[in-house]
């Protein structure tokens, strides 16, 4: 990770992070239906600073993901009858609006360009405002969102995919 004020109204952040997940225990599917995955995480994000008040965000990520082992015993293929893994690899764009001390505005898109099925090659764009008042934040949105483990706080789940509205209040005590 690398951390860089560049001046005083950009600052720039480089992640380059290697994960090794092993899909079957983390989400619960039979052993051997997708095995342990290999991916490697970059991700830039820029800030800068319009004036007093206001900043704009830009981050972009990419995941470029490989399976490790070979499960012939399944015939060489797994649960979704291809023989690599059902995603491959992704791609995602975020650009956010800053007005300090409260309300900030976000645009983003998970791209899964890396699907060897060409119609699962799919956009998943999502819009959000938000409201922060002291210790609590107040948030909308509406957009598509993938299945997948989502963390928060060291906090994860595995949830469902879903695409309208979506509300969040959270508060720290």
């Amino acid at each position: 990770e690398i951390n860089k004020k560049i001046n005083k109204k950009i600052k720039a952040n480089f992640v380059i992070a290697n994960q090794t997940y092993n899909k079957d225990f983390l989400e619960g599917h039979v052993p051997g239906d997708y095995g342990v995955l290999n991916s490697t995480i970059l991700i830039t994000d820029v800030s800068y600073k319009i004036k007093k008040g206001h900043s704009l965000r830009i981050e972009l990520q990419m995941l470029n993901s490989k399976q490790l082992e070979d499960y012939s015993a399944h015939g060489g293929a797994y649960e979704n009858g291809l023989e690599e893994p059902a995603e491959g690899d992704w791609s995602m764009g975020l650009l956010e609006y800053t007005i300090s001390p409260h309300w900030f505005f976000t645009v983003q898109d998970m791209y899964n360009y890396g699907n060897e099925i060409s119609e699962k090659q799919l956009h998943y764009l999502n819009l959000t405002a938000g409201f922060i008042k002291g210790a609590n934040r107040f948030e909308i949105g509406y957009g598509k969102k993938r299945e997948g483990i989502f963390c928060v706080g060291g906090v994860c789940k595995l949830v469902p995919s879903s695409n309208g509205f979506n509300l969040s209040i959270s508060s720290s005590f």
